[in-house]
Order: structure tokens, then sequence, then C-alpha cells
């Protein structure tokens, strides 16, 4: 089995980010790969839930202390967010602050 296989059976058929408009895109897999995994040398899974403080403390200096500091120059890692939340509000109300992906709420993968 390939490296882009096994992440996909982590993750499934496909993955959100936030657009422009600040509404959930739904992405392919293999497009979301295609585009951001190819160039990549670290794949980061971020499990955390909009009802644990530490968790949302933890998005802030995850984006600002890592994130925003290796990808400066070109995108080295990649980050897909995997919910914990109970309820998708809760789940949409974190993720619109992540500049990441994220394994859709619905998918029990």
């Amino acid at each position: 089995m390939d490296q882009m296989q096994e992440i996909k059976n982590l993750v499934g058929n496909s993955v959100l980010r936030v657009a422009a408009d600040s509404q959930l895109e739904q992405i392919q897999f293999e497009d979301f790969a295609e585009k951001n995994l190819t160039e990549c040398e670290f794949l980061c899974f971020y499990f955390g839930a909009h009802w644990a403080p530490p968790s949302r403390i933890f998005t802030t200096f995850l984006d600002e202390q890592f994130y925003q500091v290796v990808n400066k120059d070109k995108r080295v890692a990649e980050v897909i967010f995997v919910t914990e939340d109970r309820e998708q509000e809760h789940f949409k109300r974190n993720f619109l602050k992540m500049p990441w992906f994220a394994v859709p709420f619905e998918d029990d993968s």
C-alpha cells in the first residue's frame, strides 16, 4: 500500500477547509493530496475539541508558533484537525478559526 492510500485510510474520502466566505468546503482526498501533500515533508494530526479550554489555547499556539513559522517560505508541514466535539456546531465554531484542514465531523473514520 502506498503512502497516500495509508493517509486516505486514516482521514477518509474527503477533508474540509474554511473557504474565503467562511463556509466549510469539502475537498475530495485525491485533490487535497495532489495540491497539499506532494511537496510536504510532514503531516500532523491535531486532536482537539471546542469544549476543552487547553485545546482552544493550543490552537492559537499551534498556528502562530508552528504552522506559520515552518511554512513561512514554503509548505513544509500540513495539519489535519480531528475533532473530539460532540456537536457539529461546536466543531464548526472551533474549526472556523483554523488555517488547516479537518476530517469532516460526520466522518467516522
